[in-house]
């Protein structure tokens, strides 16, 4: 196929018509918008020119080139195969309405590894080896028949979300018999390729409490896979000296972070699951390991081991503003209401519920806010989410980042990061 960057393409619509018997018959021919008498004032007639010294048809279709459509819904439905968009303003309408087009497009790109890929130079590595996921069941990741116009995200599903990527760097044994102690908290840290000194910032900080992964406090970085070679690089040289960072081969971006979250649930639950808790941050979190440590030998935490504990909010809705960072279509969320969700900033579980967690999601359909996709598994297990003082609080100086009421501070910068651990107070 053939278009330009100002189309708005219908691939679902486009399917149904490589489906269909009528225009498959046509081998000798293209199937678009065309017309068969026309004066010699238009531009793109030399493909036109070969097909008739061919002796090739063109055939006019329905669908390409559709006259606008009242509204967005319309652009998505069967009659229409291409429309064209006459400005980035109506494009962008289109593409941030219709979540799921940019979970199908976006959210299930990967990148294929050999398994000793950590060992190997990205040197060669281009984007031609970005492929999209081929979905070999007949359900989508929404729970919906592929290509149905009733494409709305459901709650439920069977198997229809499965997490099926490969590791790309994995330090298997940071949870395993390389310390002294026994690991009792493992913490997984989100981070991107181009953090580097926001993770050496918090391993030289609260991170030291770990003491290179052989402490009752353990922890690795989350990656997913990106597309710039000095970047995989560098990374894997960082993992070379600190070996303290995991990635698989999705696509590393914000609307992925739901895959990050279960890979760190799939990791604490094959490969550490002696642990008793586990903790998600991201790498501009300050985590007060000692507050934490005391949290976790309270009698609320270990009595409530069916529950997550955070920064939580228990009632709370989509953001239905297409410019918001949490905009959520009703095509992606169309319920009124979120069974609440803690901040992803930083919660708090035991590791029974860190497995439970993963072996339900395949069944609980694929959401791009991670924080509430979590919170729908929740749901569904019958567990709790727990508002917990401490977390996502705010200080007005240095020295309160270390009082015993504080868990975790968002938002610090790594120069900031080393100040409140060098402060004396």
């Amino acid at each position: 196929m053939k278009t330009d960057d100002d189309v708005i393409v219908n691939i679902r619509s486009l399917m149904l018509l490589l489906n269909s018997s009528n225009e498959l018959r046509q081998n000798n021919a293209i199937i678009g918008a065309c017309q068969l008498m026309a004066q010699p004032i238009r531009d793109n007639v030399y493909i036109a020119l070969c097909m008739n010294f061919l002796g090739y048809r063109l055939i006019p279709t329905n669908g390409l080139m559709a006259y606008h459509k009242a509204n967005l819904c319309a652009y998505k439905y069967m009659d229409v195969v291409t429309v064209q968009a006459n400005g980035t303003n109506v494009m962008d309408m289109v593409y941030q309405d219709v979540d799921i087009d940019l979970y199908l497009t976006e959210s299930r790109t990967l990148l294929h590894n050999n398994s000793d890929f950590q060992r190997q130079s990205t040197e060669h590595m281009t984007l031609a080896n970005l492929v999209t996921v081929t979905e070999s069941s007949e359900v989508d990741d929404f729970g919906n028949i592929k290509y149905s116009s009733k494409n709305k995200r459901k709650m439920d599903c069977h198997n229809c979300f499965l997490h099926d990527f490969k590791y790309i760097i994995d330090n298997p044994n940071i949870c395993n018999g390389n310390g002294q102690e026994a690991a009792k908290l493992f913490i997984f840290v989100f981070t991107e390729h181009s953090n580097t000194d926001k993770r050496n910032a918090i391993r030289k900080t609260w991170l030291s409490l770990s003491n290179n992964n052989t402490s009752e406090v353990r922890y690795a970085f989350l990656l997913g896979e990106t597309e710039e070679t000095h970047l995989r690089d560098a990374v894997l040289k960082e993992n070379e000296i600190y070996h303290d960072i995991i990635k698989e081969n999705f696509k590393d971006s914000y609307r992925n972070l739901t895959y990050k979250t279960i890979l760190g649930l799939k990791w604490v639950t094959e490969k550490c699951a002696s642990v008793k808790f586990v903790m998600k941050t991201d790498d501009d979190v300050f985590v007060n390991i000692q507050s934490l440590m005391l949290m976790l030998n309270s009698s609320k935490i270990l009595n409530q081991m069916h529950a997550i504990f955070g920064a939580c909010q228990l009632i709370a809705g989509p953001n239905r503003d297409s410019h918001s960072k949490w905009y959520a279509s009703v095509f992606s969320y169309p319920e009124s209401l979120y069974p609440g969700f803690c901040s992803g900033t930083g919660y708090l579980m035991s590791s029974s519920v860190a497995t439970a967690l993963y072996k339900i999601s395949p069944n609980i359909p694929f959401f791009h806010l991670e924080d509430v996709y979590i919170a729908l598994c929740m749901k569904s297990l019958g567990y709790r989410l727990i508002p917990t003082t401490g977390f996502m609080a705010y200080k007005s100086n240095l020295c309160e980042y270390k009082y015993m009421d504080v868990v975790t501070v968002h938002g610090i910068p790594p120069y900031n990061m080393e100040e409140i651990w060098n402060s004396q107070c």
